[in-house]
């Protein structure tokens, strides 16, 4: 019975740190906007900001600015996307996109905050008239 207050105390306070977020300045779910593909392994992947608007969104990592982390889902070819730039939508809701799929259990170490899914589209409306 003793060991009843110390396991209250300790549920306590490992459940207050689960409440802790970060600011993070999300972006529209209906924007789209140009990537480029800097580097990746395993569905996962470190994309490029290329259209200066949206750079806010991004950050400086290993030498790269205006960057984010990426799941893809597992349907992607990340071989056709190392070639050329091509163009995204944030989505702030999306669970595991790969929860249906067999993937490698490498890890793409990356240490910065910008972590966003994504959702690759053909062409963004803003960009057919450039």
């Amino acid at each position: 019975m003793k060991l009843f207050p110390i396991f209250f105390t300790a549920l306590i306070f490992g459940a207050s740190g689960c409440n802790e977020t970060k600011s993070v300045t999300p972006i529209p779910n209906t924007e789209c906007f140009e990537v480029s593909y800097v580097t990746g392994i395993c569905g996962q992947a470190v994309l490029k900001i290329e259209k200066p608007a949206f750079f806010k969104f991004g950050e400086t990592w290993n030498g790269h600015a205006n960057v984010f982390y990426t799941v893809f889902d597992c349907s992607v070819d990340e071989m056709k996307l190392k070639q050329a730039h091509f163009f995204v939508t944030i989505s702030q809701n999306n669970p595991n996109p790969n929860i249906n799929c067999v993937m490698c259990l490498a890890a793409l170490d990356y240490q910065g905050n910008k972590k966003y899914f994504v959702t690759l589209v053909a062409e963004c409306e803003s960009n057919l008239g450039d």
